[in-house]
């Protein structure tokens, strides 16, 4: 235990493909910071005009934004929303560029997850999922009214139309969780083209005996891009005793 917290490393590793699109319109970044990790994953709109510019934009702004706010739910909420109007900067409209946002910050022994649109992240602890995002979509709003389940998401007719995205509105409304961490604890951050192929169920059998993220992540991989179509990118965090 480190000032009262528990200490921990963070083994980590992210990929981003094209798949079989044209360009690739995803972006991402993974770092380590003070006593913990920072994760985010961007899906550009591919229905809009430069996808990838939002995605880029994304990461880029979140690099200068981020270090500079409190490790709070208020001030990860106040950086989206700087975030939100970088993106939505770049142009006005539906022909203005737009992106998912999937955010994990880890420090110490907690964390904050966020998200907005259909990229996710996953917590998983003992081969069991504690946390998982909740999407921005059509077929969401379907389960959480009780016409589908969740697993049917992946075959939804709507699957590929969301609800919030940044970039869409001069306001957004992200999705906010604070999580405990333990170590052992594992984390997935990922487009929609990853989450579609993979299953909940691939994503923890790939695990075991993968003690490093870049083993599990390759495991992943494999089945991503062996039934890929869209781009597919995702950050994989191990939690180990320090």
């Amino acid at each position: 235990m480190e000032n009262g917290k528990y200490s921990f490393k963070f083994d980590h590793a992210a990929y981003s493909s094209v798949g079989k699109r044209k360009n690739n319109e995803d972006s991402y970044s993974v770092k380590e910071v003070d006593s913990g990790v920072l994760a985010i994953v961007g899906d550009g709109l591919g229905g809009y005009i430069g996808g990838e510019i939002a995605s880029q934009k994304l990461i880029a702004s979140a690099s200068v934004r981020l270090p500079e706010i409190d490790f709070s739910e208020e001030g990860l909420d106040d950086a989206i929303a700087d975030l939100n109007r970088d993106v939505f900067d770049l142009g006005e409209g539906n022909e203005g560029p737009k992106t998912t946002l999937a955010l994990l910050w880890i420090k110490n022994d907690q964390a904050y997850a966020a998200n907005v649109g259909d990229s996710r992240i996953y917590q998983f602890r003992n081969g069991e999922i504690v946390f998982q995002s909740t999407d921005h979509s059509i077929p969401q709003i379907a389960v959480q009214i009780g016409e589908i389940k969740q697993e049917d998401i992946r075959t939804h007719k709507d699957r590929n139309k969301i609800t919030r995205c940044l970039g869409m509105d001069k306001f957004v409304s992200p999705n906010i969780r604070k999580l405990n961490i333990e170590a052992g604890d594992r984390f997935i951050l990922c487009s929609d083209g990853f989450w579609e192929p993979v299953l909940e169920s691939s994503m923890i059998s790939s695990a075991e005996d993968a003690r490093e993220a870049k083993v599990w992540l390759e495991r992943m991989k494999e089945i991503a891009t062996a039934n890929e179509n869209d781009n597919h990118t995702a950050v994989a965090i191990v939690v180990l005793p320090n």
